[in-house]
């Protein structure tokens, strides 16, 4: 899956305090690759996620995955909900539509063809959303 990078984000992220590195939304298929990919045990899972039932969140109020150098430890791996920020769904019941969220600093520069692509991403969490309920 490509970052935000491939995605034409441009600059938005450059200068980021990466307020939206928390309680991310990880599908449960997300989960093991991450799992996977950082080769973590039992008691490491239970640090980083928290279940919701058919789905999962980051646990903490900062992502367990954010390095001290204010990177993503996981960038291969990312949940789509992290790669797509910030553009979201915004819920009302059934129904859902996608956002660009104002909790992005940066959220008036997002440019139009990343939110578009985006969308397109983010295609599997609005049918996990229009099939099961909202997510978080």
């Amino acid at each position: 899956m490509p970052g935000k990078e491939e995605m034409g984000a441009g600059d938005f992220c450059k200068d980021c305090d990466r307020r939206c590195c928390s309680r991310a939304v990880v599908l449960p298929e997300e989960r093991k690759r991450i799992i996977k990919a950082m080769r973590m045990g039992p008691l490491h899972r239970r640090r980083a996620f928290e279940s919701r039932g058919r789905y999962y969140v980051m646990r903490g109020d900062v992502c367990h995955f954010l390095g001290k150098d204010g990177k993503c430890r996981i960038e291969d791996v990312k949940p789509l909900n992290c790669r797509i920020f910030p553009v979201v769904l915004s819920h009302q019941g059934k129904d859902a539509e996608w956002t660009v969220s104002i909790e992005c600093p940066a959220y008036k520069e997002v440019a139009p063809e990343f939110v578009e692509h985006a969308k397109e991403l983010g295609e599997p969490l609005l049918e996990k959303h229009r099939k099961e309920g909202p997510l978080l």
